[in-house]
């Protein structure tokens, strides 16, 4: 990023970093990186739809995932074609909202090591051991080498 940054600024242009690969290395490397930029972003905001859309999932299970992704996709698509002006000012607000969130976590693991906070497990703990065995098994006597 530096050096992009120091060819900027030697050389502002307004197209994108395939600028500087064309007027060293020819147009069909400048073409190149550029389309491979492009596929680069569109596979890159695809997987993070789909992964935004995933962690929703578990707080609203009634909506299936690709109808949260094709949410996701548009309204940041909308975003963006609004203006360059509102990408920035989102990408500054969600930066902001992930420092936020990071600091919460850091605070509440740090208050639950040094016993601020009180431990509290919930019943329905994937640790522990089910009370009745599944609907059509039949109980098992418990072993005693285990």
């Amino acid at each position: 990023m530096w050096a992009l940054g120091e060819m900027a600024a030697a050389n502002p242009n307004s197209g994108a970093f395939s600028v500087y690969a064309a007027k060293a290395m020819g147009r069909t490397a400048g073409a190149t990186v550029g389309w491979l930029w492009w596929l680069q972003l569109v596979v890159v905001i695809a997987a993070e739809a789909l992964g935004a859309a995933a962690l929703l999932f578990t707080v609203w299970p009634v909506v299936p995932v690709w109808a949260l992704s094709l949410i996701f996709m548009a309204v940041f698509t909308a975003i963006n074609l609004a203006g360059v002006k509102n990408f920035g000012e989102f990408e500054f607000w969600f930066a902001i909202l992930k420092v936020v969130a990071i600091l919460l976590f850091l605070g509440i693991g740090t208050a639950l090591l040094l016993g601020w906070l009180p431990d509290v497990e919930s019943p329905a703990s994937p640790t522990s051991p089910p009370t009745s065995p599944p609907p059509g098994w039949a109980a098992s006597p418990p072993h005693s080498s285990w």
